[in-house]
């Protein structure tokens, strides 16, 4: 196994999850055991570690070095200049005498001459070491954190895919990053900007009225922001919000990564300022739970009632960073905590904080989201905060929410835990609608080509919506999901590759005179359902609409599309984009949206 390339990749968590699991699969038919396996994986893993490790110092080490010495350099060679430059204007032999005694004199008194050297070289030298560590800083800002490449979404032509299908996502993780970032004077990572979580991160005023679904769906037709010649569509969606979901007991199992990486102030002391919030919006007879993990794991709290916060808060007080991190045995112990005290018909919920770094431990990713895609069968759903910086592991923290009927989101401040934990708290915890798809049907009489603003890892197979066994993102109380597509009308100019005629295909003709551009189909189950409902609407050509919030979304995709240097945006200055966002704020109660247009300002700075 260590010679095999494969095996590396395995280890590593470079392949895809069916990938991953269809290998360990085949290893294990191999008469290879389980413990095997792992101590293969280890020790890969802690080479690795290793040879990172001394890279990234060795890097460290020449940037700071080449910095400082050239940066040095330029600014000695520079005053050099001048000061030789000054002396070739003294035209007077006398004057240019004095001059010389003068700075003779006083160079000889070791105070000023200590203060000449403070004065110039040493501040100098202080901005040098001031740049260089600033550098190295956003370099392995930049290099360590974990993020996957996202290839953006290009058009389709109608008549050759007139159908396009993909799972919602409520996940606001990207925004509250992509605002870390901003916010610490480094330009996001592209993998990291996600523009439908970005979009997603406010909520809109849609109206829900629709008694046959817990989920209402709403269409909109405008002008492109983008191209003058195109149109965009909106497709919003609006989940109900049920009292009796709302007002169900709570069952939630908190497990908490306290390894050494956590403990920097915006990791481990923030997450238990955070939960403290969270305890002010429970009810009384609410269970709390309280598992831990870094070199081990353990329970620290055992299902403990809202109602006795004494003791909650103690348990949250005792907890100290320190050790490895072995997600993966954590991650069993808080599932069987959930499993064990299940409320039927109530919320039961695991809440996984980490900044993602698995860096210990014989669990494999697959494994991981083996574990979470079988208890999310069982209604114990998944949440995921993401934290700090540095080693922050984006795409496993996104991957495993996503299989576990789950959201994430990230916390970069208390502020935003106030959002996800207290102002959000229905939409995050209580699920009205699991596995939501989408799939939309283009006329192609009337839309010649159309393209998906974001959603890139969600799209899927046509035939997939249809299926119920194929996962997708689920809906909580009162949320609202927005997607975005620009469309190319009928007749308008496009250069697309084009595919010959099929000869014996037969097309489904549209309706004389139709004047449909599309039809929007909404499958989803209900919280305890295996089996999908479904229902649809259709949008006519002509009857165009737009509401600030269908503004302020355009402005928030630009904003993403813009970090991506997407072709849609290149055109488009940051200050356009502010204009938008600010013309369509609207009441922005939580300010929200205020804070959206003073990042953009960051940004241009």
């Amino acid at each position: 196994m260590n010679h095999d390339p494969l095996f590396t990749k395995f280890a590593l968590d470079e392949m895809t999850i069916e990938e991953g699991s269809n290998y360990r699969n085949d290893l294990l038919s191999k008469d290879i055991s389980e413990e095997e396996i792992n101590a293969e994986v280890e020790a890969i893993r802690a080479t690795s570690a290793a040879i990172k490790s001394e890279y990234q110092r060795d890097q460290v080490l020449n940037l700071s070095k080449a910095s400082k010495e050239e940066l040095l350099k330029k600014k000695k060679w520079k005053i050099f200049k001048k000061i030789a430059l000054g002396l070739s204007l003294t035209t007077s032999v006398f004057t240019l005498f004095i001059a010389t005694v003068a700075i003779w004199y006083n160079f000889s008194n070791s105070n000023l001459k200590d203060r000449f050297h403070d004065n110039f070289f040493g501040k100098y030298e202080g901005f040098a070491d001031n740049f260089s560590d600033s550098q190295v800083h956003s370099t392995n800002l930049l290099s360590r954190e974990k993020y996957d490449h996202i290839e953006a979404s290009s058009y389709s032509r109608v008549s050759d895919n007139p159908l396009t299908t993909f799972s919602i996502d409520v996940d606001t993780a990207s925004y509250a990053n992509v605002r870390r970032f901003i916010n610490n004077g480094v330009r996001p990572n592209k993998g990291a900007v996600r523009v439908e979580e970005l979009i997603n991160y406010f909520s809109y005023d849609y109206t829900f009225s629709n008694p046959e679904h817990p989920i209402d769906l709403k269409l909109d037709l405008t002008n492109s922001p983008w191209n003058k010649d195109r149109k965009v569509v909106r497709v919003a969606l609006k989940a109900d919000t049920p009292k009796t979901a709302i007002n169900s007991s709570k069952n939630l199992v908190f497990l908490l990564d306290v390894s050494g990486s956590m403990s920097s102030p915006n990791k481990l002391p923030l997450l238990k300022e955070s939960i403290k919030l969270l305890l002010r919006n429970l009810k009384g007879d609410d269970k709390v739970s309280i598992v831990v993990y870094a070199g081990s794991s353990g329970v620290v709290l055992e299902p403990t009632s809202v109602s006795d916060k004494v003791k909650i808060h103690k348990a949250l007080n005792q907890l100290q960073s320190g050790g490895s991190t072995n997600g993966g045995a954590g991650i069993v112990a808080a599932y069987k905590l959930a499993e064990e005290e299940f409320i039927k018909n109530g919320v039961n919920r695991v809440i996984l904080a980490t900044d993602g770094d698995f860096n210990v431990g014989t669990t494999s990713r697959y494994e991981l989201v083996d574990l979470i895609q079988e208890k999310a069968k069982k209604n114990i759903y998944l949440t995921v905060l993401g934290l700090g910086m540095g080693n922050y592991s984006d795409s496993l923290l996104e991957e495993i929410s996503n299989k576990g009927n789950g959201n994430y989101a990230y916390i970069d401040s208390l502020s935003e835990a106030n959002k996800i934990l207290n102002v959000d708290l229905e939409k995050n915890f209580v699920t009205v609608a699991k596995d939501v798809k989408i799939q939309i049907e283009f006329n192609p009489s009337k839309v010649e080509a159309y393209r998906l603003i974001g959603y890139e890892n969600r799209q899927l197979a046509n035939e997939d919506f249809n299926d119920d066994t194929k996962d997708a993102g689920d809906i909580g109380a009162g949320h609202t999901v927005t997607a975005i597509y620009e469309i190319v009308p009928k007749g308008g100019g496009i250069d697309l590759p084009k595919i010959d005629k099929l000869k014996y295909s037969s097309s489904t003709k549209t309706e004389v005179n139709s004047d449909e551009l599309l039809t929007v189909k909404v499958r989803y189950k209900k919280p305890n359902a295996f089996m999908s409902d479904k229902f649809e609407k259709s949008l006519k050509g002509g009857s165009e609409f737009v509401d600030n919030d269908f503004t302020f979304a355009l402005a928030v995709a630009s904003f993403g599309l813009k970090l991506r240097d997407d072709e849609l945006t290149k055109n488009m200055s940051y200050e356009e984009i502010r204009s938008m966002a600010d013309r369509s704020k609207g009441e922005d109660k939580h300010h929200y949206r205020e804070e959206f247009i003073e990042l953009i300002d960051l940004l241009k700075k």
